[in-house]
């Protein structure tokens, strides 16, 4: 009777259709990351995550929650999309089960190649063929964030505008030599007509130019005041020959005027001379190149809204055209028309002007700036104008040196772009005040 009531004990541990019991599910053994090692300033990717077995089978339906360790450098979603967050590196982890996968991934701030300051804009040049662009720049919007600006093609030579509000803003080359061009109505970089290719390219307030791997001058644009250099005053729609057949190895395009250095190291300049700034008796204007009086030779030239720098081939600094905020340097507020040595014994291997303003940099790459400070574009730490060179604040040492309407910017060798003065619109590229009389670096570099 004992072993009757065994055999029914042992009958009913048995499922009721008499079979086994399913095996518990395999349990996860390890989790593999797969994507990319870094994701890029402005930029996002994909990360996949598999759960596998002890055998190394995947697992399917198994639960992946996804972490960031530094979440201010790379942030991760639900479905394992990293976006950037600010330079630095950051462990993405994906967990199931208990049992952690993960792979480092390093966010890569912008690291620039070229920067020009538009009158309420800068944009930069990354060293990946991309052009970010902060202020007042596109659509209409302003950021202070640098901004990725929607092309089709990458980049390798920027040019931007100086002087006052553009109509063109900004052009760029490719590595062909092709010319892109886009202004605050745009929505993205377009290709500019008329087939012609460039070494250089820069932009004024309302005209542009550049220069053709033959040297020659091509502009266009608004031509009221003879500022495209083609011998009559009419507007260019498309790149057109500057007259004269003169081979220039540098162009700089002020608001209403355009100066060049020739292949001997001339310096010619067109277009509106009201102030001086075409550094030649000839008035009111020129719609044909002027050789700059003086029989200076120069290597770097610069033009602002009415006047003109530039360096010699001795590095002396010279001004000439208008000079009520102090601009040319010359420890006075008067204008003259032909080149003037900017005071002081400092050197200068290059030379930026602004609206009322003027930069340059040494051989050891200090800047120096003079003119109006109003919004503290000199970045001397105050807002003091000054008819001398100041010593920006700071202690960088810069690459590039470039000037909008009301702020500065300069590029270090490292590939770090800071900027000072105005902020109205974001053109310094940081959450800055109005205004800044001293450098402060731009956002989303290392």
């Amino acid at each position: 009777m004992r072993h009757l009531l065994l055999l029914v004990l042992a009958v009913g541990c048995g499922s009721s259709d008499g079979t086994s019991p399913p095996p518990p599910p395999p349990a996860v053994a390890t989790v593999t990351v797969s994507g990319a090692d870094s994701v890029f300033y402005g930029g996002t990717q994909l990360l996949t995550a598999v759960a596998r077995d002890a055998n190394g089978a995947a697992l399917s339906g198994k639960v992946i929650v996804w972490s960031s360790s530094n979440t201010g450098a790379a942030t991760v979603t639900a479905l394992g999309q990293v976006t950037y967050a600010g330079p630095g590196t950051s462990t993405i982890a994906a967990t199931s089960e208990g049992v952690i996968g993960s792979r480092p991934i390093a966010a890569i701030g912008l690291v620039f190649t070229g920067v020009v300051a538009g009158p309420l804009h800068t944009c930069g040049l990354t060293f990946w063929g991309q052009i970010f662009c902060w202020g007042a720049y596109l659509s209409g919007s302003s950021t202070s964030t640098p901004t990725l600006v929607p092309s089709p093609v990458t980049f390798t030579a920027l040019g931007g505008a100086s002087g006052l509000i553009s109509t063109i803003g900004v052009c760029a080359l490719t590595q062909a030599q092709v010319p892109y061009c886009w202004d605050r109505t745009a929505s993205s970089a377009a290709l500019l007509g008329g087939g012609a290719t460039f070494d250089r390219l820069t932009v004024g307030s309302a005209h542009a130019c550049g220069l053709t791997p033959a040297n020659l001058a091509l502009c266009w644009g608004f031509n009221t005041l003879g500022q495209l250099g083609t011998g009559t005053p009419s507007d260019q729609p498309l790149p057109t020959a500057v007259s004269g057949g003169i081979g220039y190895s540098l162009l700089a395009l002020g608001t209403n005027h355009t100066c060049a250095i020739a292949l001997n190291h001339a310096a010619y300049c067109w277009g509106s001379n009201s102030d001086g700034q075409l550094g030649a008796s000839i008035q009111p204007r020129s719609d044909t190149p002027t050789l700059v009086s003086g029989g200076l030779a120069f290597t770097d030239i610069a033009a602002g809204r009415a006047h003109t720098c530039a360096t010699g081939v001795d590095s002396v600094p010279y001004c000439w055209g208008g000079g009520a905020q102090g601009q040319l340097g010359t420890n006075s507020t008067a204008s003259v028309g032909a080149p003037v040595a900017v005071a002081g014994s400092l050197r200068f291997r290059d030379v930026a002007t602004g609206m009322d303003h003027s930069c340059g940099l040494t051989g050891a790459g200090a800047a120096w700036c003079w003119g109006s400070n109003a919004s503290g574009e000199l970045g001397s730490g105050t807002f003091v104008s000054d008819s001398v060179p100041r010593l920006t604040t700071g202690g960088h040492s810069y690459f590039l040196i470039t000037a909008g309407q009301n702020h500065t910017c300069a590029l270090t060798p490292a590939g770090t772009v800071y900027c000072w003065g105005s902020n109205q619109f974001g053109q310094l590229g940081a959450s800055a005040p109005p205004s800044s009389a001293s450098p402060v670096k731009v956002f989303g570099q290392p």
